[in-house]
């Protein structure tokens, strides 16, 4: 993704200008109380079914003479999250006819009909939801400098590790019924596919953010930052929606934070 990219690019830039530096005359480090909240997009705001995010972080900053500095934050975010209904009602519903018909020949093979009608799934009976939150620690490493056309405000750009513990949890019954049966169904009546069960798991990856800050009053500043942020995600597929053994399928994915933050000096 384009604006990705060019994160990262202004990131390692900021990083960088902030490494010629460091032959500067030390001075005292500076640290920050940080309150954050922001709206997620992309893939993070579909995969989450929300879009808010919360944060509480400390940075700290050492001076590289005038107003450049090194910069590096430990925060704890919280990616909210919502349940959301993933019912596939429409496409190829899979039976396993060993299973759902008596006195079907072992061995024969997931169908998508019986009888010469299609199957379809009972819209009353049938629930696919899942809900997926994370939350964890983020650590910023950066550069800051003035912007020089706006007195007052400040830039800033750097990388973070993102560390998340992502709570991916699935729940669903999926019944089918032959069409053609017209409430006489040939299709067991025990038969169905259900799953009930929870993923949290820890995710490593790399991201990047860029942003203005101003003062408010002297120990008060307000941040606008734009971030990349790199978590894990998580998608079910059952053996109806596929006609192959259930699978749970694990990536990581780069998805725009809009963060606003106050910062306290202290």
């Amino acid at each position: 993704m384009a604006i990705i990219r060019n994160l990262k690019g202004l990131a390692i830039a900021g990083i960088a200008m902030g490494a010629m530096q460091l032959g500067a005359q030390e001075s005292p480090f500076n640290f920050e109380v940080k309150l954050h909240t922001g709206l997620m997009a992309g893939s993070l705001q579909r995969n989450h079914c929300d879009n808010k995010m919360f944060g509480l972080g400390i940075e700290g900053q050492y001076s590289l003479g005038g107003t450049k500095a090194i910069t590096a934050e430990l925060s704890y975010d919280v990616l909210a999250g919502r349940w959301q209904d993933t019912t596939r009602l429409n496409g190829p519903v899979y039976i396993d006819p060993v299973s759902a018909i008596p006195g079907t020949p072992a061995g024969t093979a997931p169908t998508t009909t019986w009888n010469g009608a299609p199957m379809q799934l009972t819209p009353q009976n049938s629930i696919d939801i899942h809900k997926e939150s994370a939350q964890g620690f983020s650590l910023r490493v950066g550069y800051t400098d003035a912007l020089p056309w706006v007195e007052g405000m400040t830039w800033k750009a750097g990388l973070s590790l993102d560390t998340y513990k992502v709570m991916a949890e699935f729940t669903g019954t999926l019944v089918p019924f032959d069409t053609n049966a017209q409430g006489n169904n040939d299709v067991d009546s025990n038969y169905y596919e259900g799953w009930a069960f929870t993923t949290p798991k820890t995710k490593v990856g790399v991201g990047a953010f860029v942003g203005v800050g101003m003062a408010l009053m002297k120990d008060l500043r307000v941040e606008f930052n734009v971030r990349d942020v790199a978590t894990g995600h998580y998608d079910y597929q059952p053996f109806t929606y596929t006609g192959r053994p259930a699978t749970l399928q694990e990536t990581t994915v780069h998805a725009p934070i809009f963060e606003i933050a106050l910062a306290l000096t202290f």
